[in-house]
């Protein structure tokens, strides 16, 4: 699933599943909730340091997407990716969600 997300998009990203591995009162259950791999790829005019800029700068967007797939963003069933390149065209970000197979 991929979305093209605006700087001002980070509230809402349209990532969620309908199945968030919930148990009844909230819980988290890590057999039933799928392992997903999230890249985000930024698209700006000027590169950002890799170390800190980029990930601080795509800390809200994280944080909802993590949110609508019902775990924390530092959940180890998540394996969170980041890039960026250069462009001349219009400034954003390209979220990339992609279930991942259980290994046996």
């Amino acid at each position: 699933m991929e979305r093209d997300a605006s700087a001002q998009e980070t509230g809402g990203t349209g990532v969620a599943g309908s199945n968030t591995g919930r148990k009844p009162g909230g819980r988290t259950d890590p057999e039933a909730s799928p392992r997903v791999c999230v890249t985000l790829h930024v698209r700006s005019r000027k590169l950002m340091d890799e170390h800190d800029n980029l990930k601080a700068s795509l800390k809200p967007l994280v944080d909802a997407i993590a949110a609508s797939l019902g775990l924390e963003d530092k959940d180890g069933r998540i394996v969170w990716q980041y890039g960026q390149t250069t462009t001349r065209g219009k400034p954003g970000v390209t979220v990339t969600v992609e279930e991942l197979q259980k290994s046996v």
